[in-house]
């Protein structure tokens, strides 16, 4: 038996003991020719851009509410979180007072927020975007690995196989609310979304339980933003024979920045 954190989901500590506003996480195998630098500069910036203007807008929200939104207010704030954050709510929630819907208005606006970009699937091994349902039913965005997915179940099986969106691991984060107090990340992980992987260790191959993935599971609770990238910006190496790809080879077309409508 091996002992020992496993699974990126154990940098969940790393990221709360950095002291920044706004975070850049990034998977260390997604490896670009120099070529494409500008571009994935450009990109990067677009996530960033967003983020900030998700977050002045989350604020203004979480002010309205504080101070005793109307009726007009707590719907046109509903309205916008289910547009702009694909936040859903239960069926009850017309039904409650306005303290109340406040009050739950506010619980799923106060949380760190990620943008997260999302590229046509290339078929390589890695998570996806989804729409899941957690143990109370409540639908959210999530970023799914495989691991995850029943894959006995055909239902499930169809599901994953007919994913349109590959997630390369290329994401920005709020880590702090609206008055600059870090928010407590483990609070907002799923520490039932553990992942059952197969790896090698000393030449055998083992089982082994890792943490809630980083974006995945220790994020399960955070508010989520999807945006589409190019898929110029993406090249995963997961071997050294990817090197061999055209992205890789000298004298290849160079890439540009994508316009962005």
């Amino acid at each position: 038996m091996l002992l020992r954190p496993a699974g990126h989901g154990a940098l969940l500590g790393n990221l709360q003991a950095i002291d920044g506003d706004i975070v850049f996480v990034r998977t260390i195998d997604n490896v670009l020719p120099e070529r494409a630098w500008a571009a994935l500069s450009f990109h990067r910036k677009v996530l960033a851009g967003l983020l900030i203007e998700t977050c002045e807008e989350i604020s203004h929200a979480l002010a309205r509410l504080e101070r005793g939104a109307s009726d007009v207010e707590l719907r046109e704030i509903e309205r916008w979180a289910g547009s702009e954050l694909s936040l859903r709510w239960p069926a009850s929630m017309a039904e409650l007072s306005p303290d109340l819907r406040a009050r739950h208005l506010r619980d799923r606006l106060d949380r760190p927020l990620r943008v997260c970009a999302v590229v046509g699937d290339l078929g390589e091994t890695g998570g996806k975007p989804f729409w899941a349902v957690d143990a109370q039913g409540l639908e959210s965005l999530q970023i799914v690995e495989a691991g995850q997915v029943d894959m006995n179940s055909a239902t499930q099986r169809s599901l994953w196989d007919s994913a349109e969106y590959f997630n390369p691991a290329d994401l920005v984060c709020s880590l702090r609310d609206r008055r600059g107090k870090p928010f407590d990340l483990s609070a907002f992980s799923d520490p039932e979304a553990l992942i059952v992987a197969e790896k090698y260790w000393d030449g055998r191959r083992i089982k082994v339980l890792e943490l809630p993935g980083l974006w995945n599971g220790a994020m399960a609770r955070w508010n989520t933003v999807f945006v589409e990238m190019p898929r110029e910006i993406v090249s995963p190496v997961k071997s050294v024979l990817d090197l061999l790809k055209a992205a890789h080879r000298p004298g290849a077309a160079p890439r540009g920045a994508c316009q962005i409508d």
